[in-house]
């Protein structure tokens, strides 16, 4: 038999509840496609965190259009990666462009993601990594 635990816990805006101590790392992964051209809110990080990393593994290429990614929050679309090239390989995708991680989050924020426009194919998932310190 399993302990009883209490039924209420912190979460983020999405219902997700983050590690309440540090050297925890959470992750999340948010899906995209060719239609997410206008900066569509993803998922949202809670306040405290600190992003230690952002991933794009791509499942189908994009291709008919601008094969650009960019990634911010909802007041700047391009705070974290900006038009970088990366959705024409299959598969993980790294770029070194990324900016502004290991800044500790003082409210919740929403990610962003923005697809190049055209595409007539394309898929993936961005991976974010973070830590509640």
């Amino acid at each position: 038999m399993f302990p009883q635990y209490p039924a209420a816990y912190i979460s983020d805006g999405d219902g997700d509840v983050p590690p309440v101590f540090g050297g925890t790392e959470a992750v999340k992964i948010m899906a995209f496609d060719k239609t997410t051209t206008t900066g569509a809110v993803q998922n949202t990080l809670p306040a405290g965190a600190t992003i230690v990393g952002m991933s794009v593994y791509i499942k189908t290429t994009f291709s008919g259009g601008t094969t650009t990614l960019s990634v911010g929050h909802t007041g700047s679309a391009t705070y974290y990666l900006n038009a970088a090239s990366v959705l024409g390989t299959a598969g993980p995708t790294y770029s070194t462009s990324w900016t502004n991680q290991f800044v500790k989050l003082s409210a919740p924020e929403a990610i962003t993601i923005t697809v190049g426009s055209g595409n007539t194919q394309g898929a993936g998932f961005l991976i974010v990594r973070y830590v509640m310190v």
